[in-house]
């Protein structure tokens, strides 16, 4: 594995010029990012109520950008964590006032975004007062999605997408006061599989921890460090996913075994993993593959290449390989780069046209979409676990914040 790597493959830079052909070069998009930012937090609303949200929006917000990310918030170093903050995160006030400034349960002067999470309710642009509920870990992490997201859309101009149809305030459907989970099948352990591994830290933090079985085909690039949440320092480095996420699984009271495979057709679901699969996947075909594979219940998520239109979608859907075939039979896409830009030529003079190449198959993202897709994602796990499984499909998109989300139950249970 390579230790370098070209700016344009950072994945996060790559998706705004996919956004914005306008941008010039890659190093003009890091100096848009080389921005501080200042977490406002009520002090009174930490343990057990917003320390997840502040930790995942520091973790997503410390990788999207290049500058500092202060928290401030009453406490000199992080509370409980699934791995501690990136080196960018200080638990401070920022000593200048030029900063993207977010009020988290706390509408504090100066602040330009504000966000709140009370039970499975979460709001943009004003608190909600009308509950003294504290908020729920899944709330937690999709309020910071939709927040990291938005400091970065204003830090480099994405204009919004469908404005005049955002609201205030969105609940989540799962409810609350939903049983413990007792055991997962993980299968892909990038982007979404670390998001959904961090929230069920926080879901499990006081309760007996779900057995795990983790499954990933691949190792660790360079790249993966700016959306992967799990990732802290640089021991991950030429690590197989599987085994780095195994011990780090086992470090945080998991008990958890691990796969190492490449998933084919006719893959099966090994003799001791859990029935019930999270999928974190980039292959429509291994989504399909899995549905087959003879597992009780399948839910998964999927993040979007767009972020000009940064869309996530989520299915919960039972192991039937018509419904597979039925809900992704569409076309995997990338994302295309205006053929004129600056830096599409610079990229065309590169030897054999490699570097154009290598830009256009990178798959854009940016690690608020993953704690958003995770937040859906687990909604829809615990309401199969509450009621009867029920097929369900959900998209939403994070810009503009908040879009109402689509969710379709379908009719097709299984008890």
């Amino acid at each position: 594995m390579r230790n370098k790597y070209s700016l344009y493959e950072h994945r996060v830079i790559n998706g705004l010029l996919k956004a914005n052909p306008q941008h010039a070069s890659a190093s003009a998009v890091r100096n848009l990012l080389r921005r501080n930012i200042e977490l406002v937090v009520d002090p009174t609303r930490l343990e057990n109520d917003l320390w997840p949200c502040v930790w995942a929006m520091a973790s997503a917000l410390a990788r999207q950008f290049f500058g500092i990310v202060h928290i401030n918030c009453g406490l000199k170093s992080a509370l409980s964590a699934p791995v501690p903050l990136p080196q960018n995160c200080v638990f401070s006030r920022p000593s200048s006032v030029e900063t993207i400034c977010i009020g988290v349960g706390t509408t504090a002067p100066g602040c330009s975004l504000i966000a709140d999470a009370r039970g499975n309710r979460i709001a943009f642009g004003r608190l909600i007062t009308e509950s003294r509920e504290p908020a729920n870990p899944i709330s937690c992490f999709a309020i910071a999605g939709y927040v990291a997201f938005a400091a970065l859309a204003q830090a480099v101009e994405i204009p919004p997408f469908r404005d005049s149809f955002s609201v205030a305030e969105l609940a989540l459907p799962y409810g609350t006061n939903s049983a413990p989970i007792d055991g997962l099948t993980l299968i892909g352990l990038g982007q979404l599989g670390q998001a959904y591994l961090s929230l069920l830290y926080f879901l499990h933090r006081d309760l007996e921890k779900p057995a795990l079985f983790l499954i990933d085909k691949d190792q660790f690039e360079p790249p993966n460090r700016y959306t992967q949440i799990l990732l802290s320092g640089d021991d991950w480095r030429d690590k197989r996913k599987a085994e780095y996420i195994k011990a780090w699984a086992k470090s945080a009271g998991f008990p958890c075994e691990a796969n190492t495979v490449t998933i084919n057709w006719g893959w099966r679901i090994p003799v001791d993993a859990p029935g019930i699969a999270l999928l974190g996947l980039d292959s429509l075909d291994v989504r399909r593959m899995c549905a087959s594979a003879g597992f009780d219940w399948l839910i998964e998520a999927g993040v979007g290449t767009s972020l000009a239109k940064p869309r996530v979608t989520w299915h919960s859907f039972p192991p039937d390989a018509t419904v597979a075939r039925r809900l992704f039979d569409v076309p995997e896409r990338t994302e295309e780069a205006v053929e004129n830009a600056r830096y599409v030529v610079a990229l065309k003079k590169s030897p054999g046209n490699c570097g154009w190449v290598s830009f256009k198959n990178i798959k854009a993202t940016a690690p608020s979409l993953g704690l958003v897709a995770a937040a859906y994602a687990f909604s829809e796990l615990l309401l199969a676990r509450k009621n009867s499984f029920m097929l369900s499909t959900g998209s939403a998109y994070l810009w503009s914040p908040l879009l109402p989300c689509l969710r379709n139950p379908g009719n097709a249970s299984v008890n």
